[in-house]
């Protein structure tokens, strides 16, 4: 288990937590809320988990959550976890083809703790196309080869009809009412600064009054801003 303070009246948080020594398929989680005395506020018992035996490869890279659709001839945020047994190393995000040639778009990072998650930003390929995948690897800082992993297909879309440009990634399907969730969006600009804003609408079109900006600088990226959600409970925002 694990715990943290929280002081807003909502949020989303998100905290490291140990899994169960012994493996097994009938486990599964529990979230409690206490107050300051340790007074039960609430409980949820939610989905069961299976726990697999913990012989993990000491040398692994994994991309996270990678976007299913990028632009091209821009750049993105890519987020992986790695761990390794030596004392450097480099990590290497590129994009390859249905063929397996590398298409001129990748990034690489020295990393140098044991095992960590980093976020880079990696070029996207000039041409567009449906049939690329993300690979990640990691190699000693001798560029002996430690650990690849060929990851999920990616769109690349054509970007050069819209120089400006905004797309929520992976919106969520159900959020909790006079609350926050975070949005990630990503965006492309041909100005020197923008502003992005996120906000809920109803069926009518009608603004929410729930709704966050955040400046933007970068010519294109991705973006994470927490946006209040609605007060009223409803199916059709």
């Amino acid at each position: 288990d694990a715990f943290v303070q929280v002081t807003d009246d909502s949020g989303t948080v998100t905290i490291s937590v140990p899994t169960p020594k012994i493996a097994g398929t009938d486990y599964y989680f529990q979230a409690q809320l206490f107050d300051s005395g340790w007074g039960h506020l609430a409980t949820e018992d939610g989905a069961t988990v299976v726990v697999e035996e913990g012989t993990p490869e000491p040398n692994s890279i994994t991309i996270v959550n990678p976007p299913a659709t990028v632009t091209a001839d821009s750049t993105v945020d890519i987020t992986f976890s790695y761990t390794k047994d030596v004392d450097e190393a480099w990590a290497f995000i590129r994009f390859k083809d249905a063929d397996g040639n590398v298409a001129d778009a990748d990034a690489f990072v020295q990393v140098t703790d044991d095992s960590g998650t980093v976020t880079i930003s990696v070029p996207t390929p000039k041409i567009a196309g449906t049939d690329y995948y993300f690979q990640a690897q990691l190699f000693d800082s001798g560029w002996g080869h430690l650990a690849t992993e060929d990851g999920a297909t990616v769109i690349v879309e054509d970007g050069s009809a819209e120089p400006n440009s905004i797309t929520i990634v992976n919106p969520p399907a159900t959020v909790t009412a006079d609350s926050t969730v975070d949005i990630t969006f990503s965006y492309t600009k041909d100005v020197d600064e923008a502003w992005a804003f996120i906000r809920f609408k109803d069926a009518d079109g009608n603004v929410a009054d729930a709704d966050a900006f955040v400046q933007v600088t970068d010519d294109s990226g991705t973006v994470t801003i927490s946006v209040p959600t609605p007060k009223i409970a409803g199916t059709d925002y």
